[in-house]
């Protein structure tokens, strides 16, 4: 658990030059209301991937709801999997 969402970090122990002494979340899965989060905080964090991302789904005929570092989506239907996992 990372920041109270089920998350993927690198430990503070293989990089601890953090500001807040938290480990440094790679990506994460929320829960809200009526939505499910993958933030994506390498997309977030790198120019190139985030062309890359931002290419990928714009050649999905999924409608976009995203944030910086998350998309937003209510069934797995919604979400555009060959632009999050290619």
């Amino acid at each position: 658990m990372a920041f109270g969402m089920i998350g993927y970090v690198i430990p503070l122990g293989r990089y601890s030059k953090i500001y807040n002494k938290q480990p440094l979340m790679c990506a994460a899965l929320a829960s809200q209301d009526q939505y499910v989060l993958p933030y994506l905080v390498n997309v977030y964090g790198d120019r190139c991937t985030e062309r890359w991302f931002n290419d990928s789904y714009k050649i999905t005929d999924k409608k976009r709801a995203t944030g910086k570092p998350y998309v937003r989506f209510k069934a797995l239907s919604g979400l555009p999997l060959n632009a999050m996992g290619g």
